[in-house]
């Protein structure tokens, strides 16, 4: 794969996490799914699988930039 394969793919995942913590963030505020014990756990594993997501790939394309810069 090409680096810009790898940096399409990447951020196409750290649109997903984004995407992921917008939609816990919202059921949070929307919703009345924070009322039980379910609920509470759905919204915290979509942000949970969010931010797991979304950090590593905005960490690795931040490298590359200054990889690129150095």
């Amino acid at each position: 794969m090409k680096e810009n394969d790898i940096k399409l793919i990447v951020k196409i995942l750290m649109f997903i996490g984004f995407l992921l913590i917008v939609i816990g963030v919202g059921l949070i505020f929307f919703t009345n799914m924070q009322i039980t014990i379910t609920g509470v756990l759905v919204i915290t594993s979509i942000l949970g699988i969010g931010i797991f997501i979304a950090i590593p790939s905005k960490i690795y394309l931040t490298i590359q930039a200054l990889k690129k810069n150095a």
